[in-house]
């Protein structure tokens, strides 16, 4: 009967240890994922899409635009570009968040015409919590398009979403 307890309390105790390594167990804290919050504005960010042959290739500057990155529930945030582009990331350690492809559509006025756009991996980095790196892939036009950007961005202090820096 002693055996049959101990294995028991062996298998819970795994059990138990396991849950925690899970998804609910984030590993990052608090500072790491207030290093993201805030606005940010782009000092420089191309988004890019090709469309293949014949197809309507586009590309649009952020430079100059602000996003807002908001504490979301646990380990997320959410982003806000223009009022038409929200996604939601997981920050994942001190230094990187990462989108969640499900939740992450964005809406551009590019020459006038309105693109959506499916986020599949976007990736925000910042080391020091005041300057960032992005980089970004996804789809358009139903998929037909790729889409792809990268470019750096600065934290805006003194912002009411400004969580402060480290």
């Amino acid at each position: 009967m002693q055996k049959k307890n101990r294995a028991a309390f062996l298998g819970l105790s795994l059990l138990t240890l396991l849950a925690g390594c899970g998804s609910g167990g984030s590993g990052v804290s608090q500072a790491d994922i207030d290093r993201f919050v805030g606005d940010w504005k782009f000092d420089s960010e191309n988004i890019s899409a090709s469309c293949g042959a014949g197809g309507p290739s586009f590309q649009q500057d952020l430079t100059g635009q602000v996003m807002t990155l908001a504490q979301g529930t646990g380990a997320q945030i959410m982003l806000t570009l223009a009022s038409t582009c929200h996604v939601t990331f997981t920050v994942v350690s001190a230094t990187t968040a990462t989108a969640v492809p499900a939740d992450s559509m964005c809406s551009l006025t590019v020459s006038g015409m309105t693109v959506m756009i499916a986020v599949t991996s976007w990736t925000l980095t910042t080391s020091d919590g005041m300057t960032m790196s992005t980089m970004q892939a996804g789809t358009a036009l139903v998929g037909l398009c790729t889409v792809t950007g990268s470019g750096m961005a600065t934290k805006q202090t003194g912002t009411a979403t400004d969580a402060g820096a480290d």
